[in-house]
């Protein structure tokens, strides 16, 4: 199910947003880490996939309304 609703929020956020708040949740519910570590360690993930695909690879990715508005 979480996965699932992982899939929805791509269409809508985009997926750059919607792994960095997969990943925090799974961090802070399973792996019990404090909320300010797993927001770091959630960002900095979908920041280095961002840099990776978006701007090395120049593979688009689906986007949503905050990489529209930073001009991608």
């Amino acid at each position: 199910m979480p996965t699932a609703i992982y899939t929805v929020f791509i269409v809508y956020i985009g997926i750059y947003v919607a792994s960095a708040i997969f990943i925090a949740i799974f961090m802070i519910w399973l792996g019990r880490y404090r909320s300010l570590v797993a927001i770091a360690v959630a960002a900095a993930i979908a920041l280095a996939l961002f840099l990776t695909f978006e701007v090395w690879f120049l593979v688009p990715l689906p986007k949503g309304p905050l990489e529209t508005w930073l001009g991608y």
